[in-house]
């Protein structure tokens, strides 16, 4: 039996005779099973007020907690889960929360266990072609915060959770 097996330095072993579109499917879905797995978190199903939500992480799920008890505690009207997706010219990014406030005004939250380059370019993309757009981010260290140091000017609050628990930071 032949096998393409993706290891640790990233390189392919593959070992067996097998077709090129087979070594291809193999490549591919062994790259796919990495992506999944770059930031080693697992999607979490929960109920929330009578509704069953997939969340991505165990951080968005606690941030769906935080925003139910804003909602019962009259502090928002509403909010939901992956509503919003801003197209760029060259890419597409779908933010977490959807806020509706007291008032009818919305704005979006970003829940991010880890801030990496890509977060920043769409920070940067939503400030560039919608500027009017507000985004809120609960991140997971407070370590990163300083990683927004270059982006704080297009972001409203930042907040940090810990333990369920959070801070405006």
């Amino acid at each position: 039996m032949s096998r393409a097996k993706l290891k640790k330095n990233g390189i392919f072993v593959i070992s067996g005779v097998i077709g090129l579109s087979q070594l291809l499917a193999r490549i591919v879905k062994a790259i796919n099973l990495e992506r999944k797995m770059k930031y080693r978190a697992k999607k979490i199903k929960a109920e929330i007020d009578g509704r069953e939500y997939l969340f991505k992480s165990l951080h968005e799920c606690r941030v769906a907690e935080i925003l139910q008890l804003w909602k019962k505690s009259g502090l928002i009207k509403d909010w939901a889960y992956e509503q919003t997706a801003f197209v760029f010219p060259d890419d597409k990014w779908r933010v977490d929360f959807d806020v509706t406030n007291n008032d009818g005004t919305f704005y979006y939250i970003e829940a991010k266990g880890y801030i990496d380059a890509r977060t920043k370019r769409y920070i940067k993309l939503l400030h560039k072609y919608r500027p009017e757009v507000i985004v809120d981010f609960f991140i997971a260290r407070r370590n990163d915060v300083k990683k927004f140091k270059t982006l704080r000017k297009f972001i409203r609050r930042i907040y940090v959770i810990k333990k369920g628990n959070y801070e405006t930071v």
